[in-house]
């Protein structure tokens, strides 16, 4: 897990494969968004969008949930 900022992906020349990156207003008020790999997303998600499904990164049930706007 890496904390980013608005501007990663274009500052990297990351694409996309579906989805959307972070907005900047997203960034401000600490949205519980992320933007996963490829990987992940095959593996829970194999025969589905993984945009709007929820995940949690940690192993309690106290960790936030997240939802997924980018692969």
């Amino acid at each position: 897990m890496r904390s980013i900022t608005a501007g990663y992906f274009q500052a990297l020349s990351i694409d996309l494969v579906r989805g959307r990156t972070f907005s900047e207003q997203e960034m401000t008020d600490g949205a519980e968004v992320v933007v996963v790999n490829q990987t992940l997303a095959s593996r829970y998600w194999p025969n589905a969008d993984p945009i709007g499904k929820r995940m949690r990164w940690g192993i309690t049930t106290s960790d936030p949930l997240l939802t997924i706007v980018g692969v």
